[in-house]
């Protein structure tokens, strides 16, 4: 066996975090049923909520982009010290 596999043991492994992935799961096979069942009225409900977080949050978008690439220039500056 490797060290890795001698020093790694199932009960170290972190495994599923239930209080995470169930309710992960839940939502999402809600929103899978109301996909299948309600298809014309789930794509209305997708494009208003597009729309409101386009008209609310369009600014953050903007501004990513220029933010990200300001602090990439950043780190890059630092790993050249």
């Amino acid at each position: 066996m490797s060290e890795i596999a001698q020093t790694t043991s199932d009960k170290d492994s972190p495994g599923i975090d239930s209080k995470v992935f169930l309710p992960s799961l839940i939502i999402v096979l809600i929103a899978g049923v109301y996909l299948l069942l309600a298809p014309d009225h789930a794509e209305a409900g997708a494009t208003a909520w597009k729309t409101w977080i386009t008209v609310n949050f369009g600014w953050f978008c903007l501004w990513r982009q220029p933010l990200w690439g300001f602090v990439g220039g950043l780190r890059w500056v630092d790993t050249q010290k």
